[in-house]
């Protein structure tokens, strides 16, 4: 593998989200909206995301609990300088390669870091309101602050981190 498989041009497309003091990743999609993990958002109106140098305000406009999803409105159109990443509607298998570029707690970098690791698994959980969620779980260094980063498949978005699971002693 080398870097260019990881698509790091994307990366600029990637901003550190900022709520009240809590923090998580977030991606620019190509409608202008940031897409984000909703608990990092929850209860909250308004959210700053900030892409390498910029900060923006942005409106939270839609947040779904039960797939830990939220969708952010920028005060200003950010489309135009800023790359957004695609979507993708695959289905990966247990074994693929998946990255994501983030924010993990700790880390005040300007520009993302990069995780990698290979679909685990998936399972199917079924949420407050009896929603069936497919939730998939990968084996990569995932952390607090990679939360709403795009799970990525080659060059799109195919599904947005949530959670780490940390293995029981």
């Amino acid at each position: 593998m080398t870097p260019e498989d990881f698509f790091p041009e994307l990366a600029r497309g990637v901003a550190r989200v900022v709520a009240e003091g809590d923090h998580g990743t977030g991606f620019l999609h190509h409608s202008g909206h940031i897409i984000t993990a909703a608990h990092i958002v929850e209860g909250r109106n308004f959210a700053n995301v900030h892409f390498e140098r910029e900060s923006h305000q942005s409106k939270v406009i839609a947040a779904d609990q039960n797939r830990d999803i939220a969708l952010l409105k920028p005060n200003e159109p950010l489309s135009q300088r800023i790359p957004s990443i695609p979507l993708s509607s695959a289905s990966p298998l247990a074994g693929h390669l998946v990255y994501t570029w983030g924010f993990p707690g700790g880390v005040f970098h300007v520009q993302p870091l990069l995780s990698v690791g290979y679909l685990a698994g998936v399972h199917e959980h079924i949420g407050t309101n009896g929603t069936v969620v497919e939730r998939w779980y990968v084996n990569a260094a995932f952390n607090l602050g990679n939360s709403g980063g795009a799970l990525m498949l080659r060059e799109a978005a195919i599904g947005v981190i949530s959670r780490k699971v940390a293995p029981l002693k």
